[in-house]
């Protein structure tokens, strides 16, 4: 994988990273996670801003996966159910639109095959 080794989500060499490993299948990004305690917001709910950074690391990741250097422009996260600590989670991210510079990603995280989190993201392609 292409990941960036430091990413706090994915990175193999950041100790603070929540350790996700993504498998690629050519379009789209999978993986899984599971919530720990510390990563609550309120009553044993995962935090909001780590699913939302989970979809972006997902998106990014995929877009390195596909020789793209990209950096996220805008990130739209809608949260659709609540995801608890110990959840079994499943991410996946894929391209919309192509039209470099410029890159459309969707992401979601699901549980039980039910829609959680749910993100779309631009992405603009370093030209230099």
């Amino acid at each position: 994988m292409s990941m960036h080794k430091f990413s706090f989500i994915s990175g193999k060499e950041n100790r603070e990273s929540l350790g996700i490993e993504y498998v690629f299948d050519g379009e789209r990004i999978k993986g899984y996670f599971i919530p720990k305690s510390t990563h609550t917001s309120h009553k044993d709910i995962f935090h909001g801003g780590l699913l939302s950074a989970i979809l972006d690391d997902a998106m990014a990741t995929l877009l390195l996966e596909k020789g793209i250097k990209a950096y996220t422009g805008k990130l739209n996260v809608r949260f659709r159910e609540k995801v608890y600590i110990k959840d079994v989670i499943f991410i996946e991210a894929w391209i919309e639109k192509s039209r470099p510079p410029l890159f459309i990603t969707k992401g979601v995280i699901k549980k039980n095959d039910l829609l959680c989190v749910e993100a779309e993201a631009s992405f603009f392609s370093d030209l230099s």
